[in-house]
């Protein structure tokens, strides 16, 4: 029988001041992961000027959300 293994992460996508915007991924993240948490971190995140992607600080998280992947190995 195939193995099966899940991968999971919190996907945050925030905006960058240039007007581009910057993924950030977070493996196995907590079950009771709520959205008020993951805002409050994204806020202070922003405050904290926490990301530089080149020379643009991030200004705000523009979408979050958890990416369950499946994966059947073959034999």
């Amino acid at each position: 029988m195939a193995v099966r293994r899940t991968n999971k992460e919190l996907k945050m996508i925030f905006d960058l001041e240039n007007g581009k915007t910057h993924n950030v991924a977070l493996k196995d993240p907590k079950d009771n992961l709520t959205m008020t948490a993951v805002t409050d971190l994204g806020d202070t995140l922003v405050s904290k000027e926490f990301f530089l992607v080149g020379d643009s600080p991030i200004t705000g998280l523009k979408d979050a959300y958890v990416q369950t992947v499946t994966i059947d190995e073959l034999e």
